[in-house]
This record gives C-alpha cells, sequence and structure tokens, in this order.
C-alpha cells in the first residue's frame, strides 16, 4: 500500500489532530507546583466577576416576571478565579516550553517594535 505523503529519510511526520475535548480558553494566570513524582502541576485561570448564586425577582400584578430585588441577591464577595485546565508536565517539557514562549515573545516584540 502506498503512502500518500511522503517522508523523507530520518524524518518523522507528526499529525495534529483536535480532541474531542478540545475548546479554546482564555488565561488570565496559572496556580500550581511541583508534584511528589517530579512533575510540574500548573492550573490555568481566568478571572472574572462573580455570578450570583441566587436571584429573586418581583411578580408584577399581571404575573410576569418583574424587577430583580437586588438588596437579598446572593453572590460572593469578590472576583473569581476559575481554573479552565490542569495541566501536568515533566521537566524537560517545561523547558522546552519555556523556549517556545521565549520565541513567540521575541516575535511580538519585534512586530510592536517595527509599528
Amino acid at each position: 500500500m502506498a503512502d500518500t505523503e511522503e517522508e523523507k529519510p530520518g524524518t518523522v511526520t507528526f499529525h495534529l489532530i483536535k480532541s474531542p475535548m478540545f475548546r479554546t480558553i482564555h488565561v488570565d494566570g496559572v496556580f500550581g507546583g511541583t508534584t511528589p513524582r517530579g512533575f510540574i502541576n500548573m492550573g490555568l485561570y481566568s478571572e472574572r466577576a462573580p455570578f450570583p448564586k441566587q436571584t429573586t425577582y418581583a411578580i408584577a400584578e399581571d404575573g410576569t416576571l418583574g424587577d430583580e430585588i437586588t438588596d437579598i441577591r446572593v453572590q460572593r464577595d469578590g472576583p473569581v478565579r476559575e481554573i479552565e485546565v490542569n495541566a501536568v508536565i515533566d521537566l524537560r517539557l517545561a523547558k522546552s516550553l519555556i523556549e517556545w514562549l521565549n520565541s513567540k515573545i521575541d516575535a511580538l516584540e519585534k512586530k510592536e517594535s517595527s509599528r
């Protein structure tokens, strides 16, 4: 059976396929540390204002939903850091990630300075 893609000797081609759970997330920060087995654990989070836990509305005389009674709203007092995903990586990948990030930072800085 012939391959439709030819590989050069000494090369390997990886196919990038999105997992069924793939999604794009916004990241405002990271929280984590090291694990007892020598990995780096990082939870990527986004920050937002809290959603109310509970809201109460008046019922109008005609039976329709009226205005919210905001003084009895139940919600958190401060901002929320919602952990979107947790990633566990080894030391080799952490170093590779630093190099990759630095290359992207350099490219952005070059683009910014050329404006």
